[in-house]
């Protein structure tokens, strides 16, 4: 695993399930979420959402939640070529962004797969396995640059990168 380091991230992409929301149980976002948005919204950084939801249900979820305002653009499974296929990135974030601007952060192979399909870096997020062996190794095999156990660990580790530059 190497250590993610740029001088230039400007843009951070989350997945939905299982990163941001816990869309099969409490439907709620997960511990610590809200407030990693809240002081991303502070630094000089754009956030988005790529999700393999539709983007029906995903906007309908984010608006329920309180937070879709936060998002610059959202990229759904009706949208775009599913993951881990990095068109929907290209698609959400345009021709002019560079791919190690980018930081993605979630949860599956797919997430992972497709921010390296990108170019982009990538954050293992492993809260919801509670940073389970295997899941921790299958991000790792996938090429995720960091894994992160909580939301806040996670809001630390993009904090950094955003402030190296």
């Amino acid at each position: 695993m190497q250590k993610i380091t740029s001088k230039n991230v400007k843009h951070i992409v989350f997945d939905h399930d299982g990163t941001l929301v816990d869309a099969g149980g409490s439907r709620q976002l997960y511990p610590g979420i809200e407030h990693m948005l809240e002081r991303l919204d502070k630094e000089d950084v754009k956030l988005y959402v790529w999700t393999a939801r539709t983007r029906f249900s995903t906007v309908e979820f984010l608006k329920s939640l309180g937070i879709i305002s936060r998002f610059e653009q959202l990229c759904c499974s009706t949208d775009s070529d599913p993951k881990p296929s990095s068109v929907g990135l290209r698609d959400m974030l345009g021709d002019d962004v560079e791919p190690k601007s980018v930081v993605v952060v979630g949860d599956s192979m797919a997430d992972i797969l497709g921010a390296s399909n990108f170019g982009a870096r990538s954050i293992g997020a492993l809260w919801v396995s509670n940073g389970d062996r295997k899941h921790r190794q299958v991000l790792l095999e996938c090429g995720a640059d960091q894994l992160a156990t909580t939301a806040s660990e996670c809001e630390e580790k993009l904090i950094e990168l955003i402030r190296q530059g």
